[in-house]
């Protein structure tokens, strides 16, 4: 109780201080899926999330933001049919947005959310300040500080890291991000450019991105990696193609929400927490080399009703020459997927509803040494689901 006023204190101090302007939005999210996990055993999950924003704009130049969230509350955990809130509760944003007079420069500090071109390095909260900027109409900057307290899509504890962007839109969207962190537990620095672009000719668009990244552990290679988003868009017909590929080795991620169209095998669109075998590989230092490949497509089959369906692999690669004497062994693993589902709009710009079915076909560490196999796990899973939001 005491964390749900904490909350809603600052919401009615922030409603009682506006005097200028003030917009309240939100969404609220039920999830249901049936799913068999890692070691094949049914289960049925079920979770809500709402999501409540306020804009109070108090000068001219003087904007506040305050975002909370009951997040992935799970029905009857408790065994007797309630919602438990207690580590649920959450402030996503919480901070004051100033735009300086004059330099046509913008300046926030406090609980931020940002997030990269991909989703790739960073889309997520956290306690920061971030300075942007623009030159002309066309040309963009940004600052940012992000202090990290732990993440549990991230390998590192407490720490520090700066991001610098740049950004040019002419004609088309390019621009470059350079990341450097510091984490002193573990003792790593890293440093990653990040250039990306996109393009778009007609039906035809393109959004890529590459990265370069280094760390001080050791590592004497660098972090190499590309990803692209290509798709085909014809009278609301989509046909898309996306693919990622690189290095792990000396790659670092803060808080990595990369959708690659998969639901078993990456982070789904309408449940992230179905996947089995994409498990943020990017901060694995147990894999070399990992690759994502997906065709997917999107079919109107009406005012407000939408089929999608996505079919792909992810490959994983790890590389040991200590074991067995110094032998040299490839281990690989691969995840294959199908799925596919149902956009529908209730009521349009208020109730949207999703279903959604995915069975995939696994080979877990499958062993490759001096010509020979030694064959994998062979794994194969399924999910179903549907998930039900209201914006408001």
């Amino acid at each position: 109780m005491r964390k749900l006023l904490f909350i809603l204190i600052p919401l009615l101090l922030a409603i009682g201080l506006s005097a200028v302007e003030l917009d309240l939005s939100g969404e609220y999210r039920a999830r249901v899926a049936r799913r068999d996990d890692a070691l094949q055993n049914d289960e049925t999950l079920f979770d809500n999330r709402l999501s409540i924003a306020l804009d109070t704009q108090f000068l001219e130049n003087l904007k506040l933001r305050l975002a909370t969230e009951i997040s992935d509350t799970q029905w009857s955990k408790d065994g007797r049919g309630g919602i438990g809130l207690g580590k649920y509760i959450r402030i996503r944003e919480a901070y004051l947005d100033y735009l300086i007079p004059g330099i046509d420069s913008r300046a926030r500090a406090g609980q931020l959310y940002w997030k990269d071109q991909m989703s790739f390095i960073m889309d997520d909260s956290f306690p920061g300040a971030m300075l942007s900027n623009d030159f002309g109409e066309h040309f963009h900057t940004e600052l940012i500080w992000m202090h990290l307290n732990g993440n549990k899509d991230s390998i590192y504890d407490e720490g520090n890291a700066f991001v610098l962007h740049a950004r040019a839109d002419k004609h088309s969207p390019i621009g470059v991000y350079l990341f450097y962190g510091n984490y002193p537990k573990p003792d790593i620095q890293n440093i990653t450019l990040m250039p990306y672009a996109s393009f778009g000719i007609g039906v035809l668009s393109l959004d890529a991105a590459a990265y370069l990244g280094k760390q001080n552990k050791g590592m004497d290679d660098l972090a190499l990696g590309l990803a692209a988003k290509a798709k085909l868009d014809v009278n609301a017909f989509e046909l898309g193609l996306d693919f990622l590929a690189g290095s792990a080795d000396s790659h670092t991620t803060i808080s990595s929400r990369y959708q690659n169209g998969l639901y078993i095998n990456g982070n789904g669109k309408y449940h992230d927490g179905l996947n089995l075998y994409w498990d943020n590989f990017f901060n694995n230092e147990n894999i070399d080399i990992f690759s994502s490949t997906v065709l997917n497509t999107k079919i109107p089959l009406g005012q407000n009703l939408k089929f999608f369906a996505a079919a792909g692999a992810q490959v994983l690669f790890a590389m040991n020459s200590d074991w067995t004497w110094g032998n040299s062994i490839l281990k690989v693993t691969v995840g294959s997927e199908v799925n596919a589902g149902f956009e529908c709009t209730v009521i349009p710009d208020l109730l949207h509803i999703q279903v959604y079915g995915a069975i995939s076909d696994a080979t877990k560490d499958e062993v490759f040494i001096f010509g020979q196999v030694i064959p994998g796990t062979e794994l194969k899973n399924y999910a179903v689901g549907s998930t039900l939001q209201i914006r408001f």
